[in-house]
């Protein structure tokens, strides 16, 4: 007995006593219709499979490819927040830089409605001798956002993502360690005992120690962010990467709670003032554009 539904139907092969789920799509290379037909063991799979199929049909990316490839719908996801604006160069490089990651695999280019939970598995599995815990989570949060996506349009009528487990990497993770009292102290009394001619950092190191900077904050510093009637320096903006992942000085700072004031330490100010001399000639009165150029060099080149 056969089940019709709106394109193709369900049927009982009673030869090989299982249900059949047949329908048609437009064969890329001739243009003209192609009837598929695909097995299953009950006839509720085969009618889910069925209108798994009506639903995609009705994406421009199935119709361009008679299927949604994982990693079509991956990109398409990532340039709705571009064409939205939800997203920063900086993340958005990043972005492409976990979708790389994911092209190398073969679920790439496998439609979404084929690949399973034990395959994603062995795939998540595979990253832990190679990438460390925030790759792996960065990898995973691409395939749970595109199957979720494809959950709620229909395309596929469930998630192999919810019993999949994220691994550990089997990588240990890179430990940070703040400076102790009497290392800092060291480090200060050193840099208070050479001038910038030997140390070209030192001012650098003695604004990111004493006032709490970051360096990307400290290397975009203007002169224009010093406000000595107050004796105030404002952060608005960091070292950051552009959409090609090449380093860049950014409208903004790495977070909202970034953008910032900060009193400027007594001891400090003669360092500061030195720097502004130093660079008083330099473009946009950026105070460490040496220092900045040099790194924007060795990042681009050897890092990108």
């Amino acid at each position: 007995m056969a089940t019709k539904q709106a394109q193709g139907s369900v049927f009982y092969n009673k030869d090989r006593k299982n249900w059949i789920a047949s329908y048609v799509i437009q064969d890329l290379k001739t243009g003209k219709p192609k009837r598929i037909r695909k097995s299953f063991a009950t006839e509720k799979l085969a009618q889910n499979f069925l209108k798994e199929i009506n639903f995609q049909k009705n994406s421009s990316i199935f119709i361009q490819n008679n299927g949604i490839p994982l990693i079509k719908l991956i990109k398409m996801l990532l340039q709705k927040k571009v064409d939205s604006n939800l997203i920063t160069d900086r993340a958005y490089a990043r972005t492409m830089d976990t979708i790389r990651t994911i092209e190398k695999s073969y679920l790439a280019n496998k439609n979404i409605n084929e690949i399973t939970t034990e395959e994603l598995q062995a795939y998540f599995n595979s990253l832990t001798e190679i990438y460390s815990n925030s790759s792996i989570q960065k990898n995973y949060f691409q395939f749970k956002s595109a199957f979720e996506y494809a959950l709620n349009k229909g395309y596929i009528h469930e998630n192999p993502m919810y019993e999949t487990i994220k691994p550990k990497s089997k990588k240990e993770d890179k430990v940070c360690s703040a400076l102790e009292v009497d290392e800092q102290q060291r480090l200060t009394d050193y840099l208070l005992n050479v001038d910038t001619k030997s140390v070209p950092y030192r001012n650098v190191f003695l604004i990111q120690l004493y006032m709490g900077l970051r360096v990307g904050e400290t290397l975009a510093l203007q002169a224009s962010d010093f406000d000595f009637n107050r004796n105030i320096l404002k952060i608005s903006r960091t070292l950051t990467t552009d959409k090609n992942d090449k380093v860049c000085i950014g409208k903004t700072t790495k977070t909202y709670a970034g953008k910032r004031e900060l009193p400027i330490p007594d001891f400090i100010l003669p360092y500061i003032l030195e720097q502004l001399e130093i660079s008083k000639d330099s473009k946009d009165n950026m105070l460490f554009l040496c220092i900045f150029q040099y790194f924007y060099k060795m990042a681009n080149n050897i890092f990108f």
